[in-house]
């Protein structure tokens, strides 16, 4: 995808601060995938997805500027890389080419949620389950970053002309825009906009595939963790109002009496922690019945919480 006079990369310059800029992962994934799932239900997949790949920016394009700097030799290493950056540019540096970063990650990452959530809202009508199997979502993410690769591929190298364009001895490019139409008319053609396709399709189908794998197999464990301690805590809820009806009789508007030395201390919170819920009548008639009972003063404060 560089331009013509950038030289010949070695196979060790494909390597070249891969441990350090594959850090940033961390911060994108956990933006993305964040504000994907806080926004999704409030608007939709696309929506969602478009937020969560800005807000992912914030970490993405330094890591662009840096890897391909790295990879096309313009800087030794990572720790170079950064400080003659900074020294030149400040942290504006890091930005550099942000525009077509922008344009490709949000359509990319729009195009791959989107199509993850057709596609998985397709097959699960087919099967008639509730979620996916792991391997359906393998298979369900790498179709769609393959489709969604293909269609940013033409942002992606003009990303990545302008973010390497150190490396070549031609003028450089004045903008997006310009580099466009520079590769469209003496660079390649059409063509030229479509290069490193299939080295892309590589990385992103398995890497999209794994993502979407790890993340259904993550949330089910963490929803199945979730709904264990909420059932563990309703059944101890109800074995401590049995035993208090137990002790009491089983009249639970004695649990409302007001004591003789009125509501403070010990004895309210001990009834409080023991009130029964709507669900432990056998109606909601009889739960009223117990709360409306003759001769009750407790503080309406203090009913009306617990009507709630």
């Amino acid at each position: 995808q560089t331009r013509g006079g950038a030289g010949s990369l070695r196979s060790s310059s494909l390597l070249s601060g891969a441990g350090t800029t594959s850090a940033f992962a961390y911060g994108i994934g956990a933006l993305q995938f964040a504000v994907f799932g806080t926004v999704a239900p409030l608007a939709g997949p696309l929506a969602a997805s478009v937020c969560g790949a800005a807000a992912s920016c914030l970490c993405s394009v330094p890591q662009e500027v840096l890897k391909q700097r790295l990879v096309t030799g313009i800087y030794p290493s990572f720790g170079e890389a950064v400080r003659r950056i900074w020294t030149a540019q400040g942290p504006s540096g890091f930005y550099a080419g942000w525009l077509p970063t922008v344009s490709r990650n949000v359509p990319f990452v729009a195009a791959t949620f989107t199509a993850f959530a057709a596609l998985e809202a397709r097959a699960l009508r087919a099967s008639g389950e509730e979620r996916l199997r792991p391997s359906e979502s393998v298979a369900i993410g790498m179709s769609s970053a393959v489709l969604a690769a293909t269609l940013t591929q033409p942002i992606d190298v003009v990303k990545t002309r302008l973010m390497t364009q150190a490396a070549s001895a031609l003028p450089p490019y004045a903008g997006v825009r310009d580099c466009a139409l520079t590769m469209l008319r003496t660079e390649g053609g059409p063509a030229a906009f479509y290069a490193g396709l299939p080295q892309r399709i590589l990385y992103a189908g398995p890497l999209w595939a794994l993502q979407f794998g790890l993340n259904v197999r993550l949330s089910q464990a963490l929803l199945e963790r979730h709904r264990a301690a909420a059932e563990r805590a309703a059944a101890a809820e109800r074995a401590a109002v049995e035993r208090v009806g137990r002790l009491r009789g089983g009249s639970y508007a004695r649990l409302l009496q007001k004591p003789a030395g009125g509501w403070r201390g010990g004895r309210r919170l001990a009834a409080c922690s023991a009130l029964p819920r709507p669900d432990d009548f056998a109606s909601v008639a009889s739960w009223e019945e117990a709360y409306a009972a003759p001769g009750q003063d407790a503080p309406a404060d203090w009913l009306a919480e617990y009507d709630e």
